[in-house]
C-alpha cells in the first residue's frame, strides 16, 4: 500500500512523519534524568570520601596516642628500676601519678618525673591534637600496676561521654592502658 501525496501531507500534519524524525536522539529531559542521576552518585561518592578522611584521621590519632601512652609507661618503668629496693621502684613510679587529667604543659620540672610528664603532654599537644590530655594513676595501692589514659575531645567520632573525661562529658575519644612495671 502506497501512501500517495495528500496521505503524507496529512501524516505529517498529526506527527506521523514527524515522530520518526523525534526518535533520532535523546530528549531533553532523558538528558536532564541523566546528570540528575549522575550528579546524586557523585555527592553519594563525595560523602563516602568525607567519612573514609574522618575515620582515617580518628585512626591516626589513636594510633599516635597509642604510641605515647606506651612511651610514658616505658619512662616510667626505666625511672622505677633503675633501683633494686621495691620500695625505691614504687615511690618513682607513683611521682608520675597525675592528679586528674593533665591538659595544661606542666612547668614544674624539679624531678625526673616531671620533667617526663611534661615533655610527654607536650608531644601529645603536638602529634595527637592540640587539645589532648593524659592522665596516670596507680591501680591499686600497693603494686607496680598502673594506667595510662591519653583523651581528646572528639565531637565527630568519639564515643566517651563520661562526666569525668577530659571534655567535661563532652564527646570525646579515650584510649587506655594498664601495664604491670
Amino acid at each position: 500500500m502506497m501512501m500517495g501525496s495528500d496521505d503524507v501531507q496529512k501524516a505529517e500534519e498529526f506527527g506521523g512523519m514527524k515522530s520518526v524524525e523525534r526518535q533520532r536522539g535523546f530528549s531533553l529531559i532523558e538528558v536532564l534524568v541523566a546528570v540528575l542521576v549522575l550528579a546524586i552518585g557523585l555527592l553519594g561518592l563525595a560523602g563516602l570520601q568525607t567519612r573514609g578522611l574522618k575515620a582515617s584521621q580518628s585512626s591516626y590519632e589513636r594510633s599516635v596516642a597509642t604510641v605515647y601512652a606506651y612511651s610514658i609507661l616505658d619512662a616510667m618503668r626505666a625511672n622505677a628500676l633503675r633501683s633494686d629496693d621495691p620500695a625505691v621502684q614504687l615511690a618513682a613510679a607513683q611521682a608520675y601519678v597525675t592528679n586528674g587529667w593533665q591538659c595544661d604543659v606542666p612547668t614544674d620540672t624539679s624531678s625526673l618525673a616531671k620533667k617526663d610528664l611534661k615533655k610527654w603532654i607536650e608531644e601529645l599537644q603536638a602529634n595527637v591534637r592540640a587539645d589532648a590530655c593524659g592522665r596516670v594513676s596507680q591501680v591499686g595501692t600497693t603494686g607496680l600496676q598502673f594506667s595510662v589514659e591519653v583523651c581528646w575531645p572528639d565531637l565527630g567520632g568519639g564515643s566517651d561521654t563520661a562526666t569525668d573525661n577530659c571534655a567535661g562529658g563532652e564527646r570525646a575519644t579515650t584510649l587506655k592502658l594498664e601495664s604491670l612495671l
